[in-house]
């Protein structure tokens, strides 16, 4: 028999749930990551009382890591309590110029544009100090509205603002953003947006834009290889005859389309063989 290879670009882990279905005749393993348009990774870690551990690389493994559809968390204060997250991606910007970006959240964030691609070379640009609802980008519930927004954010209260005149991109060079948050308790909202540099600020109340094609993520590519086809074991309907043995039947291995878990976003899907 031919071997078939079904190749999967998930959001997720594929393998446990391939071997699942489709028994010890499937083999699943990581491929290379590929791109996802759209796309922004989620990671919490449960039950911590302070950011610190997470920006000092100390906190471990997440206990959740998701997409989510653009550069934001938890907007409708759903999340529960005492945990920190991150949100990352890549940013694509559609011009070149200088750009400004702005934070909120609810507790404390910090936000990071990075010169290039990696977390390796990301920048501190902007932080949430006290709380704010949801896209409040100019306004605070407590804190400082001005460490908010990277064009007037200070490292040392005031005495230098290093992204006063924005952060030069490059269209079509892709850039990391991460925003590192923490939850204590009430609500526990995370966003993230942009301008470019000179255009009025975000209106408060208007959700982020960082999101569509200016936005994206790298994801595992799950292959899974099928050496032989699947029997599934059925049995016929009953003749009426309490002598005669149930016979079995096998059915065909199931389509693409049902080698899929509910914890798995599919977002392109191929057989090739």
């Amino acid at each position: 028999m031919r071997t078939k290879t079904l190749v999967i670009s998930t959001i997720g882990a594929l393998a446990a749930y391939t071997t699942q279905v489709l028994g010890p005749a499937a083999m699943a393993d990581a491929q290379q990551s590929v791109w996802e348009t759209g796309w922004a990774k989620l990671e919490v870690w449960q039950n911590q009382t302070a950011l610190s551990n997470l920006i000092s690389g100390s906190i471990g493994n997440p206990d959740i890591v998701e997409a989510v559809p653009a550069f934001e968390s938890s907007t409708n204060n759903e999340a529960g309590d005492n945990y920190d997250n991150r949100v990352s991606a890549i940013f694509i910007p559609a011009s070149s110029g200088n750009y400004t970006f702005y934070t909120c959240g609810d507790d404390q964030c910090d936000l990071f544009v990075s010169i290039d691609d990696t977390p390796a070379n990301k920048r501190l640009v902007a932080q949430e100090t006290g709380w704010s609802n949801p896209w409040q980008w100019t306004a605070v519930g407590s804190g400082t509205v001005s460490q908010k927004c990277s064009d007037t954010w200070s490292p040392d209260s005031g005495v230098t603002v290093p992204y006063a005149d924005g952060l030069a991109m490059t269209v079509g060079t892709k850039y990391y953003v991460e925003v590192d948050h923490y939850e204590g308790g009430g609500g526990d909202n995370v966003e993230v947006t942009f301008t470019k540099h000179g255009d009025p600020s975000p209106s408060n109340g208007t959700d982020t834009v960082l999101l569509g094609n200016v936005l994206g993520i790298s994801v595992p590519r799950s292959r899974v290889t099928i050496n032989q086809a699947p029997t599934i074991l059925t049995p016929c309907r009953s003749l009426g005859r309490s002598s005669r043995s149930t016979r079995r039947r096998t059915r065909r291995s199931p389509s693409a389309r049902q080698v899929t878990s509910g914890t798995t976003r599919p977002t392109s899907l191929s057989i090739s063989g």
